[in-house]
């Protein structure tokens, strides 16, 4: 099963999400929705990102990789791993992007009045 961005987008709309939730996934959204190629899952997002930087999708990757980046061909790839770098500061160090999916699935799937 895969997040798929419009699902997620009802569950915030019917306000059935908590609060920490609800902030993590905000910020996810603000992130797929500001790269430049259309997205329709998390997974998706994860793996365009993987391969655009052709790195692991951890914080410190991620970060290292904003360096090499120019902005004036990539703004808005910039700007969406700056908003997901976001993300990062509600888990423990080292946790992979496609971990942090992994736990928003389970956590979204599991709460109730969400048809995710």
């Amino acid at each position: 099963m895969k997040l798929y961005i419009a699902k997620i987008e009802e569950a915030l709309e019917a306000d059935a999400i908590n609060n920490e939730l609800k902030k993590i996934v905000s910020i996810f959204l603000a992130a797929v929705n500001d790269w430049p190629d259309l997205i329709l899952n998390f997974e998706d997002y994860e793996l365009e990102i993987e391969k655009y930087l052709n790195c692991k999708t951890t914080k410190d990757f991620i970060m290292s990789s904003l360096e090499r980046i120019d902005i004036s061909k990539d703004a808005w790839r910039l700007e969406s791993l700056s908003e997901i770098l976001e993300v990062f500061k509600f888990y423990t160090d080292g946790i992979s992007l496609k971990e942090i999916i992994e736990e928003l699935k389970n956590k979204l799937c599991n709460l109730r009045n969400v048809g995710i």
